[in-house]
């Protein structure tokens, strides 16, 4: 919760003066986006919260394939250096 909110912050006050029209934040409906404090700090900053539809990658599908992308090519290509043992 805290990531989402501090990276709206640090972009608003990075970006200020370069922001010429209505911003808009578009998201999935993970917990984050849908809180009051999500919403507030939205509000108070101009941003227009725009939310995909529940069940549906589609509303998001760029996104989405640049993260499958991602995962893919650099996250699940590497192995832990070391496992942890299991716990008895």
């Amino acid at each position: 919760m805290n990531l989402v909110l501090d990276t709206i912050r640090q972009a608003v006050h990075l970006q200020k003066k370069k922001v010429a029209a209505e911003l808009q934040l578009d998201s999935d409906q993970g917990f984050q986006y849908t809180s009051q404090a999500y919403f507030q700090l939205t509000k108070q900053y101009g941003i227009t919260p725009l939310m995909s539809r529940r069940g549906n990658p589609y509303d998001n599908a760029m996104a989405e394939n640049f993260f499958s992308i991602l995962k893919t090519e650099f996250i699940y290509q590497h192995k832990p250096a070391a496992f942890s043992k299991p716990m008895r």
